[in-house]
């Protein structure tokens, strides 16, 4: 009866201490789960100048083109949507499958590859021959992230149509809580014929200077894993639940066998 009772102990020590070892694996230091941790402790930091790359157009974006004129009516017929000279209307315009805009008279107009500046020059020479002084309008209208794990709020995000920083899209998904692993971010990027996936670590104040990393790109994918911790921590009630019955079994057993 001694030998049982030692037993059942021994059983009931092993599991606390799994389910402490559990408990401890789930704290971590700041430095696992702050931004920019490698940033000087001073009040003012200054950062180097990050000049933003032009958003290259991409099959299947929407852009907004308005073409107006200072002194003749006839820019209306270019639009999709009617205006006058004075009051022109933008329209909404899809870029096909082959890199095309279709316009009234124009017909179409390549616009894959180019900027929205670059378009605007382009559509500026072809509608010169026909209207005095031509003012072009060229707006993107989508802008859209994906992010993906652990954050607060998963999914596809719209965004600020022209530019995006790395801020704005963690921001719109409820940012990353500590579960997170801020040190390995997954950036799945699909843009200007290339596909690429980069590691980043949010803790680093690197981000801040790389623009390929801080300027977001249109239908770039975040995925973000969560540390090993968490997952422990996630798991830690389902331990406890099974920890809590095998002890009352035990306790019962204990009683019997004194009985």
């Amino acid at each position: 009866m001694q030998i049982n009772l030692s037993l059942l102990k021994t059983l009931v020590f092993a599991l606390f201490a799994f389910a402490v070892a559990i408990a401890a694996s789930s704290c971590t230091s700041s430095k696992k789960i702050n931004y920019f941790t490698d940033l000087p402790d001073s009040a003012l930091i200054h950062l180097p100048p990050l000049a933003p790359e032009g958003r290259v157009i991409e099959n299947g974006d929407l852009l907004e083109i308005g073409i107006s004129a200072r002194s003749s009516e006839a820019a209306g017929f270019f639009n999709k949507v009617q205006g006058s000279a004075s009051s022109p209307t933008a329209g909404t315009y899809l870029v096909d499958d082959s890199g095309n805009l279709e316009f009234p008279i124009l017909g179409k107009v390549r616009a894959t590859g180019s900027t929205a500046d670059q378009l605007k020059e382009n559509l500026k020479k072809l509608v010169t021959p026909y209207l005095k002084e031509p003012m072009i309008e060229v707006r993107y209208n989508t802008f859209k992230v994906t992010i993906l794990g652990e954050v607060r709020s998963p999914g596809t995000h719209t965004l600020s149509m022209q530019r995006t920083t790395l801020f704005e899209a963690l921001g719109s998904a409820g940012d990353l809580p500590n579960s997170a692993k801020k040190y390995d971010v997954l950036l799945y990027r699909d843009y200007n014929g290339q596909r690429t996936i980069r590691r980043i670590d949010l803790r680093t104040k690197d981000v801040l200077t790389n623009k390929d990393v801080f300027y977001v790109k249109h239908n770039d994918v975040f995925y973000i894993q969560a540390r090993p911790s968490a997952l422990a921590k996630e798991n830690f009630g389902y331990v406890a639940s099974i920890f809590s019955i095998v002890v009352g079994v035990l306790s019962i057993a204990v009683t019997l066998f004194r009985n």
